[in-house]
């Protein structure tokens, strides 16, 4: 399951400060610090890593996509998404009845 325990969580929070932990190639730490998200790094997942503080690090919404498209590749994340959003989106069926009512 994707369950992580919330004492790995709060080791993970604490280690990481409450912030993203990527570091770009120059040296800087991203500054983000609100919605941040448990990755896993080390190995992911769906690779069989484990919910672990060694395995897994804080990172704001963008640079958790960066690490998958790392990991995945590009386009896989890309229809991934789009697969996503396609599942969440409400039916927009055409029914006859409904166009009547409205006065179409």
């Amino acid at each position: 399951s994707r369950y992580i325990p919330r004492k790995v969580v709060r080791e993970v929070y604490a280690r990481d400060q409450g912030q993203c932990s990527f570091v770009s190639a120059a040296g800087r730490r991203c500054s983000a610090r609100g919605f941040v998200e448990v990755h896993h790094h080390g190995r992911t997942y769906a690779r069989g890593g484990e919910a672990s503080v060694g395995n897994l690090r804080l990172t704001c919404r963008a640079h958790n996509q960066f690490y998958a498209e790392q990991d995945y590749g590009r386009g896989f994340m890309r229809d991934r998404l789009r697969d996503a959003v396609i599942q969440k989106r409400p039916s927009r069926a055409f029914v006859p009845e409904q166009v009547a009512a409205r006065g179409g």
